[in-house]
């Protein structure tokens, strides 16, 4: 096209500097260059047509590729060199909680979360550096609505003056990565169920070699005894002495199955409370004399500490002698023999009535404690543990004691540093 440019200005220049008149032409030749200049017409106008529908063809694509730009489910955004908003869609718009016009020349770091623009600005130099494809995420804050997890596909590219852009795809991840916090979270209970399961059933085996140790221990002593009487070869102090033993250990077989029966009746929410008015001070002074003969034999000493001014409350007597019976075997059991003491406190706590059993004894490890009211647990292994018993003792007061509405504590500064374990009972409102 140049070509035939140049050609007629340079015939059109020589015309003119011919000083030669026009040449006549014959109707022949007139007739010849009519037809000429109508071709030529005709080929303008079919070239003109051609172009005609290259543009529709293109104006068309155009529209096309806006279609798809603006209605894809992700964002698309192109930046300068800068950073700048150069265009994008209105998914992109969306996101970002704008406008499209109002986004246009501004900077799309400030839509980015304080905590990883730095690493945004860094991905952004890296591109512009190695002209590759980038992917990563990063938190963005639309102007209007919450901040969202995002995950960014990074290129390079080229604009109309070929400089150097960067054209972004945004993609909201906020559920995926919502459900890969709850499946990490189900993973996690899943875990932790398995694991208490496996403790509940190492705990429950243990549990059961206790009650066959404890249940067989007062057994082989009435058996013993019963057999040098059968054989009637004691005399009258050995056959006192036997009867005695046998006694006692009846009492002991008769406590472990009464402890057993009544963890079922708790366990199966079959365990029922009597309640009227009664003066706590009067049970526990009851359950001291019980035990009293229990803590004189290790040389225990034991203090009653009771404010006068305490009502009567309403509490199951029987069931409450068995909560308090249960605090202080505890204490005996783990308090060394010879100066070691144990005080008995009846107190009002806010709008409560405490009872707190503080012991010099053994006292309970940091890692234990949370556990120290739980069934089946004990603060020793059952192979080798020193001290007896079925190891019920203070899940029964914990459960006896929320039965009446109230509530159980326990604290201690360690092995060997004693322990205090509070019971904690309502003035008024009891659980029925």
């Amino acid at each position: 096209m140049e070509n035939k440019i140049g050609i007629r200005s340079r015939a059109e220049a020589k015309l003119t500097r011919s000083k030669a008149p026009p040449k006549t032409l014959s109707p022949e030749e007139t007739q010849e260059l009519i037809h000429e200049l109508q071709v030529h017409q005709l080929e303008l106008e079919m070239q003109n047509e051609d172009l005609r529908s290259s543009r529709s063809e293109l104006e068309a694509l155009l529209s096309r590729y806006a279609d798809l730009y603006d209605s894809a489910p992700i964002g698309y955004c192109t930046l300068d060199q800068n950073g700048l908003v150069m265009e994008i869609n209105l998914k992109g718009a969306e996101l970002l909680g704008i406008e499209r016009r109002h986004l246009i020349q501004r900077p799309f770091l400030i839509y980015v979360a304080e905590e990883d623009r730095a690493r945004f600005r860094s991905y952004l130099s890296m591109a512009l550096k190695n002209g590759g494809r980038e992917t990563y995420e990063l938190k963005l804050n639309p102007r209007e609505g919450l901040p969202f997890d995002a995950r960014i596909e990074q290129t390079i590219g080229k604009d109309i003056d070929e400089r150097s852009v960067r054209r972004i795809a945004i993609i909201d991840i906020t559920r995926q990565k919502q459900a890969e916090r709850e499946e990490k979270k189900l993973l996690a209970r899943e875990q932790k169920a398995k694991l208490e399961a496996e403790e509940a059933g190492r705990l429950k085996d243990e549990f059961l070699a206790t009650v066959s140790h404890e249940l067989r221990t007062p057994l082989n002593a009435i058996y013993g005894w019963a057999h040098l009487l059968q054989m009637g070869e004691a005399d009258p102090e050995t056959r006192n002495t036997a009867l005695e033993a046998i006694e006692r250990n009846v009492k002991a077989q008769e406590r472990l199955i009464d402890d057993l029966l009544d963890l079922s009746s708790m366990i199966t929410g079959k365990l029922c409370l009597k309640i009227r008015p009664l003066n706590l001070a009067e049970i526990i002074e009851a359950a001291v004399e019980t035990v009293r003969e229990a803590a004189e034999a290790k040389g225990i000493e034991m203090k009653l500490n009771v404010d006068p001014s305490i009502e009567p409350v309403m509490v199951d007597p029987d069931r409450m002698q068995q909560v308090f019976w249960n605090l202080l075997s505890n204490a005996i059991k783990f308090t060394p023999q010879e100066g070691g003491g144990i005080e008995i406190f009846l107190e009002r706590a806010d709008r409560s009535i405490q009872i707190r059993v503080k012991d010099s004894g053994i006292g309970i490890s940091s890692d234990f404690l949370p556990y120290v009211f739980d069934r089946f647990r004990q603060g020793e292994a059952s192979a080798t543990r020193s001290h007896g018993g079925l190891g019920l003792g203070l899940a029964m007061v914990r459960h006896l004691t929320e039965l009446h509405g109230g509530s159980v504590s326990a604290e201690s500064a360690g092995e060997g540093k004693g322990a205090t374990v509070m019971v904690r009972l309502p003035i008024r409102a009891v659980k029925k």
